[in-house]
């Protein structure tokens, strides 16, 4: 695992605005593919969404028909498909808050 600091003050989208973040973990996991009526994405198993019932869902612990908070309203999980093994690179220490924008979810 390695770790790159944010040394050029670099902001990433939250739902209360722009907000800095220390640094980038790059690790090596399993990616899955999410596809929603509005969206997709790919994501490993330990990633959070918000889920419509106010609470973060690992996608592991999703399923088909759940519905997602996204930056642009709400959406269903229409597919979960597991894909391959690639390198990842997680935000670390995002000021203030737990959850950010990733492809608009």
């Amino acid at each position: 695992m390695n770790i790159l600091e944010n040394k050029n003050n670099y902001k990433i989208l939250t739902s209360d605005g722009y907000k800095h973040f220390s640094g980038i973990r790059k690790s090596r996991k399993s990616i899955f593919n999410l596809e929603c009526d509005t969206c997709s994405l790919s994501a490993t198993q330990d990633h959070r969404f918000m889920s419509t019932d106010g609470n973060f869902k690992m996608l592991k612990d999703l399923k088909l028909g759940d519905t997602l908070i996204t930056k642009n309203g709400v959406t269903s999980i229409k597919k979960i498909e597991k894909l391959h093994k690639a390198f990842v690179y997680d935000l670390i220490n995002v000021d203030g808050v737990e959850s950010y924008y990733t492809n608009g979810i």
